[in-house]
């Protein structure tokens, strides 16, 4: 089952770059043997006098490597960004915008503060406030790129700890724009 041979991949690629997956996950190969995997998936085989850098070089070109490979660090980034959450988010509201043009809120204001009535007395008026605030979306990111020689020595500790810390940061900026 391909679909099921693809998951695979994923959770073993983001189970090696740190994150906690749910599913089966294959402990034993390398990126090169998942990579071999992922080409095999698309009915590519791989020849003995094929080396770990052709395979990793044919496997970003024609393969679906790339695809499963961002699966996996999307998940490692979004595990990164939910662990480390803005405090502000537990008094903010999420609303979606369809642009990026600035947004205006306007919000009723704070009731007028209550005054003693007495047995006879009369009721005054008071007066509601209201408050309004401008805002509008921005990017933000970074491109950090994954060198087929990384890929081939597969050093991906060092890669999955730089996904944490952009997952982190992600959660940071959000923190500050709040």
């Amino acid at each position: 089952d391909s679909a099921r041979e693809r998951d695979l991949i994923i959770n073993s690629l983001a189970s090696r770059m740190g994150a906690r997956v749910n599913g089966e996950v294959i402990r034993s190969e390398d990126c090169v043997s998942l990579a071999v995997r992922a080409l095999h998936l698309t009915g590519q085989s791989i020849s003995r006098e094929e080396n770990r850098d052709a395979i990793i070089r044919r496997s970003m070109t024609t393969g679906d490597f790339p695809s499963l490979l961002g699966a996996a660090v999307g998940r490692v980034l979004h595990q990164a960004y939910s662990e480390s959450p803005a405090a502000l988010k537990a008094v903010s509201r999420m609303t979606n915008l369809p642009d990026f043009r600035e947004k205006r809120v306007v919000r009723l204001g704070a009731a007028p503060s209550l005054d003693k009535v007495n047995e006879h007395g009369e009721f005054k008026h008071g007066i509601v406030s209201d408050t309004s605030n401008t805002w509008l979306l921005a990017t933000y990111g970074r491109i950090v790129s994954l060198t087929r020689q990384a890929m081939v020595n597969d050093d991906l500790s060092g890669f999955a700890d730089l996904i944490t810390k952009f997952g982190q940061a992600a959660s940071r900026r959000e923190a500050d724009e709040l």
